[in-house]
Protein backbone atom coordinates (compact mmCIF):
# COMPACT_ATOMS: atom_id res chain seq x y z
CA UNK A 1 0.00 0.00 0.00
CA UNK A 2 1.31 3.54 -0.85
CA UNK A 3 1.80 6.09 1.44
CA UNK A 4 1.18 8.93 -0.96
CA UNK A 5 -1.44 11.12 0.20
CA UNK A 6 -4.84 11.51 -1.99
CA UNK A 7 -5.31 14.70 -3.72
CA UNK A 8 -8.75 16.20 -4.27
CA UNK A 9 -10.46 19.11 -6.02
CA UNK A 10 -12.60 20.99 -3.21
CA UNK A 11 -13.60 24.29 -5.48
CA UNK A 12 -13.58 25.23 -8.90
CA UNK A 13 -13.26 29.30 -9.87
CA UNK A 14 -13.61 30.67 -13.57
CA UNK A 15 -13.11 33.89 -16.15
CA UNK A 16 -13.89 32.87 -19.33
CA UNK A 17 -15.16 34.32 -22.74
CA UNK A 18 -18.08 31.94 -21.69
CA UNK A 19 -19.00 33.32 -18.25
CA UNK A 20 -17.50 35.03 -14.98
CA UNK A 21 -18.16 31.62 -13.11
CA UNK A 22 -18.20 28.23 -13.39
CA UNK A 23 -22.12 28.05 -13.54
CA UNK A 24 -22.14 30.75 -16.34
CA UNK A 25 -19.03 28.85 -18.28
CA UNK A 26 -20.62 26.05 -17.45
CA UNK A 27 -24.48 26.50 -18.74
CA UNK A 28 -23.02 28.59 -22.02
CA UNK A 29 -21.05 25.49 -22.72
CA UNK A 30 -23.65 22.96 -22.38
CA UNK A 31 -26.10 24.70 -24.65
CA UNK A 32 -23.75 25.26 -26.99
CA UNK A 33 -22.82 29.05 -26.91
CA UNK A 34 -19.91 30.36 -28.04
CA UNK A 35 -17.92 32.76 -26.24
CA UNK A 36 -16.16 34.45 -29.22
CA UNK A 37 -18.07 37.48 -30.72
CA UNK A 38 -16.89 40.88 -32.04
CA UNK A 39 -13.70 42.48 -30.27
CA UNK A 40 -14.80 45.59 -28.01
CA UNK A 41 -12.26 46.05 -26.07
CA UNK A 42 -10.15 47.97 -28.48
CA UNK A 43 -10.79 49.19 -32.16
CA UNK A 44 -10.17 46.00 -34.51
CA UNK A 45 -11.31 47.61 -37.76
CA UNK A 46 -7.77 47.56 -39.30
CA UNK A 47 -7.39 43.93 -38.59
CA UNK A 48 -8.01 41.44 -40.69
CA UNK A 49 -10.01 39.29 -37.82
CA UNK A 50 -12.17 40.91 -35.99
CA UNK A 51 -13.37 38.91 -33.43
CA UNK A 52 -11.62 36.65 -30.55
CA UNK A 53 -12.54 35.35 -26.99
CA UNK A 54 -13.17 37.76 -24.59
CA UNK A 55 -14.28 38.58 -21.30
CA UNK A 56 -16.83 40.90 -20.44
CA UNK A 57 -18.98 42.42 -17.83
CA UNK A 58 -15.99 41.53 -15.31
CA UNK A 59 -16.12 42.62 -11.42
CA UNK A 60 -13.10 42.27 -9.31
CA UNK A 61 -13.87 40.66 -6.33
CA UNK A 62 -14.67 43.11 -3.20
CA UNK A 63 -11.95 41.82 -1.64
CA UNK A 64 -9.53 43.75 -4.08
CA UNK A 65 -9.59 47.82 -3.68
CA UNK A 66 -10.47 49.79 -6.62
CA UNK A 67 -6.82 51.26 -5.78
CA UNK A 68 -5.19 47.91 -5.48
CA UNK A 69 -7.13 46.61 -9.01
CA UNK A 70 -5.22 49.35 -10.73
CA UNK A 71 -1.87 48.22 -10.05
CA UNK A 72 -3.26 44.61 -11.62
CA UNK A 73 -3.10 43.71 -15.45
CA UNK A 74 -6.55 41.98 -16.48
CA UNK A 75 -4.90 38.97 -16.35
CA UNK A 76 -4.47 39.46 -12.34
CA UNK A 77 -7.27 40.37 -11.78
CA UNK A 78 -9.12 37.29 -13.61
CA UNK A 79 -6.75 34.91 -11.74
CA UNK A 80 -7.56 36.85 -8.50
CA UNK A 81 -11.46 36.30 -9.62
CA UNK A 82 -11.04 32.27 -10.36
CA UNK A 83 -9.61 32.31 -7.12
CA UNK A 84 -12.13 33.57 -5.09
CA UNK A 85 -14.86 31.68 -6.39
CA UNK A 86 -12.55 29.08 -6.07
CA UNK A 87 -12.36 29.87 -2.23
CA UNK A 88 -16.06 30.17 -1.87
CA UNK A 89 -17.10 27.17 -3.48
CA UNK A 90 -14.57 24.94 -1.45
CA UNK A 91 -15.97 27.13 1.48
CA UNK A 92 -12.84 27.36 2.24
CA UNK A 93 -11.00 30.30 4.20
CA UNK A 94 -7.48 30.86 4.50
CA UNK A 95 -7.06 31.44 8.12
CA UNK A 96 -4.03 32.44 10.14
CA UNK A 97 -3.49 28.43 10.85
CA UNK A 98 -3.46 27.78 7.38
CA UNK A 99 -1.62 30.53 5.72
CA UNK A 100 1.88 28.35 6.28
CA UNK A 101 0.41 25.19 4.44
CA UNK A 102 -1.28 26.96 1.63
CA UNK A 103 -0.13 27.93 -1.67
CA UNK A 104 -0.56 28.70 -5.23
CA UNK A 105 0.41 27.07 -8.51
CA UNK A 106 -0.74 29.10 -11.29
CA UNK A 107 -0.41 28.68 -15.39
CA UNK A 108 -0.89 31.91 -17.59
CA UNK A 109 -0.17 31.64 -21.34
CA UNK A 110 0.99 35.19 -22.16
CA UNK A 111 0.35 37.55 -19.83
CA UNK A 112 -0.27 41.24 -20.20
CA UNK A 113 0.93 42.05 -24.07
CA UNK A 114 -1.82 39.06 -24.46
CA UNK A 115 -4.86 41.36 -22.36
CA UNK A 116 -5.72 44.44 -23.35
CA UNK A 117 -5.64 47.87 -20.97
CA UNK A 118 -7.47 50.07 -22.53
CA UNK A 119 -6.49 52.04 -24.94
CA UNK A 120 -3.36 49.77 -25.39
CA UNK A 121 -1.16 46.72 -24.69
CA UNK A 122 0.60 47.78 -21.13
CA UNK A 123 4.40 47.66 -23.13
CA UNK A 124 2.90 49.66 -26.32
CA UNK A 125 1.23 51.58 -24.27
CA UNK A 126 4.55 52.26 -21.74
CA UNK A 127 6.72 52.75 -24.67
CA UNK A 128 4.19 55.80 -25.67
CA UNK A 129 4.56 57.35 -22.27
CA UNK A 130 8.52 57.14 -22.57
CA UNK A 131 8.33 58.64 -26.06
CA UNK A 132 6.16 61.61 -24.75
CA UNK A 133 6.96 62.19 -21.36
CA UNK A 134 10.16 60.73 -20.79
CA UNK A 135 11.08 57.93 -18.47
CA UNK A 136 9.61 59.68 -15.10
CA UNK A 137 6.39 58.86 -16.15
CA UNK A 138 6.60 55.62 -16.29
CA UNK A 139 4.17 53.89 -13.57
CA UNK A 140 6.53 51.99 -10.78
CA UNK A 141 3.62 49.22 -11.46
CA UNK A 142 4.65 48.74 -14.71
CA UNK A 143 7.15 45.54 -14.38
CA UNK A 144 4.51 43.81 -11.98
CA UNK A 145 1.75 44.52 -14.04
CA UNK A 146 3.67 42.47 -16.65
CA UNK A 147 5.31 39.65 -15.11
CA UNK A 148 3.25 36.15 -15.95
CA UNK A 149 4.46 35.33 -11.97
CA UNK A 150 2.39 38.17 -10.74
CA UNK A 151 -0.93 36.27 -11.16
CA UNK A 152 0.08 33.74 -8.05
CA UNK A 153 2.26 36.17 -6.36
CA UNK A 154 -0.98 38.84 -6.51
CA UNK A 155 -3.36 35.80 -5.69
CA UNK A 156 -1.45 34.99 -2.66
CA UNK A 157 -1.19 38.22 -1.30
CA UNK A 158 -4.83 38.98 -1.66
CA UNK A 159 -5.53 35.05 -0.13
CA UNK A 160 -2.48 35.45 2.77
CA UNK A 161 -0.81 31.93 1.69
CA UNK A 162 2.51 31.64 2.90
CA UNK A 163 3.80 28.42 0.70
CA UNK A 164 4.73 27.70 -2.28
CA UNK A 165 4.03 29.84 -4.92
CA UNK A 166 5.25 30.01 -8.63
CA UNK A 167 3.49 30.29 -12.68
CA UNK A 168 3.94 27.72 -15.02
CA UNK A 169 3.98 29.14 -18.44
CA UNK A 170 4.25 26.30 -21.35
CA UNK A 171 1.57 27.63 -23.54
CA UNK A 172 -1.61 26.38 -23.91
CA UNK A 173 -0.57 23.84 -21.69
CA UNK A 174 0.31 25.93 -18.55
CA UNK A 175 -2.75 25.70 -16.80
CA UNK A 176 -2.23 21.34 -16.67
CA UNK A 177 1.26 21.92 -15.67
CA UNK A 178 0.22 23.74 -12.38
CA UNK A 179 -2.53 21.51 -11.83
CA UNK A 180 0.27 18.56 -11.87
CA UNK A 181 2.63 20.72 -9.55
CA UNK A 182 -0.07 21.52 -7.13
CA UNK A 183 -0.76 17.92 -6.78
CA UNK A 184 3.00 16.61 -6.22
CA UNK A 185 3.47 19.77 -3.82
CA UNK A 186 0.25 18.19 -1.66
CA UNK A 187 1.47 14.80 -2.49
CA UNK A 188 4.74 14.96 -1.13
CA UNK A 189 3.45 17.14 2.20
CA UNK A 190 5.09 20.25 1.33
CA UNK A 191 1.33 21.73 1.37
CA UNK A 192 -1.96 21.10 2.49
CA UNK A 193 -3.89 23.13 0.16
CA UNK A 194 -3.33 24.35 -3.17
CA UNK A 195 -4.92 27.23 -5.19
Amino acid sequence: MSDRRRIVVTGLGCVSPLGNSVAEAWSACSSGKSGIGPITHFDASEFRTQIAGEVRNYQVPDIVSTKEARKMELFIRYAVGAAAEALQDANLEITEELEEETGVSMGVGIGSDCFVSWPKFNIERHTLVVKEGGPKRISPFFIPMTLVNLAPGQVSMVFKTRNYNACSVSACTSSNHAIGTAARIIERGDAKIML
